[in-house]
């Protein structure tokens, strides 16, 4: 997995260098005592982080692509995402911030957290504002595709991208629910700060 910042590459590095420990103490710290969970999340992150400093070069030969930025410009262009890429943009959750160049939106299968706001904020506002795509051109909520209600990728050459605004009440509902989960199968800590 390569992992780019577009402010410094020491601070990619870095990211590199702890994030295998931060997984491991995460995902398999709890599971030790089980060793079939343990050998299937251990699986699961067993992944190579790289820092890059050619950020084209990453996306040209890039599946997936995630953005989790401030930027308020784009940093992907149109021209390095090959057919078949799918991007989730989660940075640009206000108005106004952008990290992909506007432009892929005529040519991806969209998806958004919530179409309203999505309009009105971050990746999809830009397009939307420019007269690139209209909110009806939008595919779809993304808790549509997961309930199997909207098709996601309608093609292997299909560029997807979903643009995640963010909803507070998605973010409670999911809280919630792993805090549940946690509390019926004993996991986690009780931390007061």
């Amino acid at each position: 997995m390569c992992v780019y910042n577009p402010r410094a590459y020491e601070k990619a590095a870095s990211f590199c260098s702890s994030i295998k420990a931060r997984l491991i103490e995460t995902f398999l710290a709890p599971y030790q005592a089980e060793e079939r969970l343990y050998q299937t999340y251990r699986r699961r992150i067993e992944i190579d982080f790289a820092a890059v400093d050619d950020l084209q070069a990453a996306a040209e030969e890039a599946d997936i692509i995630l953005t989790a930025t401030p930027s308020r410009q784009p940093l992907i262009r149109q021209e390095w995402v090959k057919p078949g890429t799918h991007l989730s943009c989660v940075g640009a959750d206000m108005e106004g911030k952008q990290e992909i160049d506007e432009h892929l939106f005529a040519k991806a299968r969209v998806f958004v957290d919530d179409v309203t706001q999505a309009a009105q904020a971050g990746e999809t506002e830009i397009a939307v504002k420019k007269g690139i795509i209209a909110k009806g051109d939008i595919a779809g909520e993304i808790g549509s595709v997961i309930l199997g209600k909207t098709p996601g990728r309608l093609s292997q050459e299909d560029i997807t991208l979903f643009d995640s605004t963010g909803i507070a009440l998605q973010d409670l509902i999911t809280a919630d629910y792993v805090l549940q989960q946690a509390e019926e199968k004993g996991l986690g800590m009780v931390a007061y700060l």
